[in-house]
């Protein structure tokens, strides 16, 4: 509000140059024309000074500025109203820059425009107080007046300076009023911007909600039981979480500078239906997989097992229980075996392909490149199809029925059973 100039005081002070202005330099010479009008005159000068200074400020009481008569309020609302305009407008501009920036800020702008409202409606009520309470005072200054119509006063040797502190202080307070009462004028107008700010923010963040409705939604993958007491994919998962915010701040990025610039900022792809239906989810979630990709890469497996304090008999175990889990059923039909150990990028050369040959008597390939997961592949080569079979009638006795049933498909070129034995 400060930086804004507008606080009231300073608001105050910004009218009083616009009302200098209005009426052209001479507010100053008002004070001695009141004082002119009240020496000339040997009525009650009260009522004297009060019509003169309604004629130059407009009534102290009136509520609808464009309804008074004189011209001078009319213009003051005008450059009154041209002022508000242009504030609410420097504003708007500046809230809806965290809205258009790359950062994407819309509860940063939310937060803004309901603090600014909130701090314009207290200065409101607290002006209106100031007013009620100056038109108090206005009534009591011009009470002051009173001794200087009677004729006795006038011949005192203080009149003329009484009359001076007097007459003053009046049309002081007058001016004072007059500047608060397009004060006022110029918060409603202000407030009245900001409201409809609000409303197009709040739009805003409507629309990217039903962009998060439309988005697919993954079942939670379970949980793996373990007796080892730790699940190292949940591991690097809760790795990359650690860092959650880091990754969304990325991908807002790589979605402002992959789609949002060539468009000119979030406002004008907010205005575009099309984009906002179609391109904009796309690339949203184009730029979160990659995010996610390059994060899982930079993940060393060495440095997870360092971390989480996972002792070498632990991780030993652990390896023993997913190499029975990934062993083919067919492993021991005859043939020869791979195996192809993948890893995340950074894992370089990790202790675990050497754990699976000296402990386990596998030799393997490792894989650095997996997007943030441990990955053991059996690969089978030269596998008799005879024993494959006689261990599948082990396992289901039914099988050649159930062959003879699919068997029946004429338009498939099939090898019996009984050919591979």
């Amino acid at each position: 509000m400060k930086m804004a100039g507008l606080e009231e005081d300073q608001l105050v002070q910004r009218i009083s140059v616009t009302a200098n202005d209005v009426f052209e330099g001479k507010i100053g010479t008002i004070v001695s024309d009141a004082k002119e009008i009240v020496l000339a005159n040997s009525d009650d000068l009260r009522l004297t000074i009060q019509e003169f200074l309604d004629g130059v400020f407009g009534a102290t009481d009136t509520r609808n500025l464009e309804s008074a008569d004189l011209e001078v309020c009319h213009e003051m609302q005008e450059l009154t109203q041209q002022m508000a305009a242009k504030d609410a407008e420097q504003l708007r501009d500046e809230i809806l820059k965290m809205v258009s920036s790359q950062e994407l800020n819309i509860f940063k702008a939310q937060q803004s425009v309901a603090c600014l409202l909130a701090r314009i409606e207290g200065v409101q009520v607290k002006l209106e107080q100031s007013i009620r309470s100056h038109r108090s005072e206005l009534a009591a200054k011009l009470n002051e007046l009173r001794p200087f119509s009677d004729e006795r006063a006038r011949s005192s040797k203080e009149f003329e300076v009484r009359l001076d502190r007097a007459v003053n202080g009046y049309c002081d307070a007058r001016c004072t009023e007059f500047y608060r009462r397009f004060t006022t004028s110029y918060y409603r107008t202000v407030a009245r911007e900001l409201e409809s700010t609000r409303e197009m923010v709040n739009k805003f963040k409507t629309k990217l909600e039903k962009i998060q409705v439309d988005f697919e939604s993954f079942e939670e993958v379970d949980e793996v039981e373990t007796t080892d007491e730790f699940n190292m994919n949940q591991i690097f998962s809760e790795n990359i979480n650690r860092d959650l915010d880091q990754q969304i701040l990325k991908t807002e990025l790589q979605v402002y500078q992959s789609l949002i610039r060539d468009w000119g900022d979030y406002v004008s792809v907010f205005n575009d239906a099309s984009l906002m239906r179609s391109q904009l989810p796309q690339q949203i979630r184009s730029s979160a997989q990659q995010v996610l990709t390059n994060a899982y890469k930079k993940v060393s497996l060495d440095d997870v097992v360092q971390k989480e304090n996972i002792g070498p008999e632990q991780l030993v175990k652990w390896t023993k229980d997913r190499i029975r889990e990934a062993r083919p059923k067919v492993d021991d039909c005859g043939g020869t075996c791979r195996l192809m150990v993948g890893m995340p990028a950074l894992s370089g050369e990790s202790m675990l392909p050497k754990i699976l040959e000296s402990k386990f008597k596998l030799k393997n390939c490792a894989v650095n490149g997996t997007q943030g997961n441990f990955v053991l592949c059996f690969e089978g080569e030269d596998v008799p199809l005879a024993n494959v079979a006689f261990r599948l009638l082990e396992s289901q006795p039914d099988a050649p029925e159930l062959v003879r049933r699919i068997n029946t498909r004429n338009d498939i070129d099939w090898s019996t059973l009984d050919e591979l034995l």
